[in-house]
């Protein structure tokens, strides 16, 4: 796939700002900033702008050119200057131009054609390194109180939150079954992004993930059989063999 240029006009209307972008004024030290947040991490991670660079923002609202854009900032800045920070923004995937979109495009199309799902939330909601995770998990369990058993599980109805938050509510839900030795598990779970694709989904609401889960403590295989069995039905059921909603998903 190849690569649209980063934007370049100087009368052209620049891109408008990406509206899904979330920009949160935060404060360092005596230094105060816009930080940019991605839910569909297509921007720069961690990105930062200082806070004078508000109204210049406010501007870029698909309508104005570069040209435009000169008469209303501080004289000190050409319009080589203000180019050159269009193109920071375009590079850093900030907004909704032709570079953008064939740059999501093959962030999407790589992540339905891998064959393995990264567990993206390590490090942050749970360690990464295996050993740090073990030891997480063992004294989350030991410190469990219930005696609660199963002797045939069928099914696992479990919560659905940051460990950080409420760890206490998963070792509740796993205790009864933690010595569990499945053959197979079936897992259902909630898209949060699905909505971002319409065209994909609308019809075909049940979103099959052809993916082994890579995990700190080990990879998760899938089963090549059942899922080639169930792609072969997906006009009958409604099943979507792209799965790039759960790109995001943990």
């Amino acid at each position: 796939m190849g690569k649209t240029n980063i934007f370049s006009s100087g009368t052209n209307p620049i891109p408008e700002i990406r509206k899904d972008l979330e920009i949160i004024p935060i404060q360092e030290n005596e230094n105060s900033y816009l930080y940019f947040q991605d839910q569909r991490r297509y921007a720069t991670p961690d990105l930062a702008l200082r806070r004078e660079a508000g109204p210049l923002l406010s501007l870029i609202d698909g309508r104005r050119s570069i040209h435009d854009l000169k008469q209303h900032v501080n004289g000190n800045a050409t319009q080589k200057d203000l180019l050159e920070f269009i193109q920071f923004l375009d590079r850093n995937r900030l907004l909704e131009s032709a570079y953008f979109d064939d740059f999501a495009e093959q962030t999407e199309t790589e992540y339905e054609q891998s064959t393995v799902h990264k567990a993206i939330t390590a490090g942050s909601s749970y360690p990464a390194d295996p050993k740090a995770l073990t030891d997480y998990l063992d004294e989350a369990f030991s410190n469990h109180k219930s005696k609660l058993t199963y002797k045939k599980p069928r099914a696992l109805y479990a919560p659905h939150i940051d460990p950080r938050i409420a760890l206490d509510r998963y070792v509740e839900a796993f205790a009864p079954i933690k010595d569990l030795k499945p053959k197979r598990v079936v897992m259902l779970a909630t898209s949060h992004y699905s909505g971002w694709y319409p065209e994909l989904y609308e019809v075909k609401p049940f979103i099959l993930v052809n993916k082994d889960f890579e995990l700190p403590l080990g990879n998760i295989r899938r089963d090549a059989d059942a899922i080639a069995a169930l792609s072969k039905r997906d006009e009958d059921y409604g099943i979507a063999t792209h799965d790039r909603a759960h790109r995001m998903e943990h």
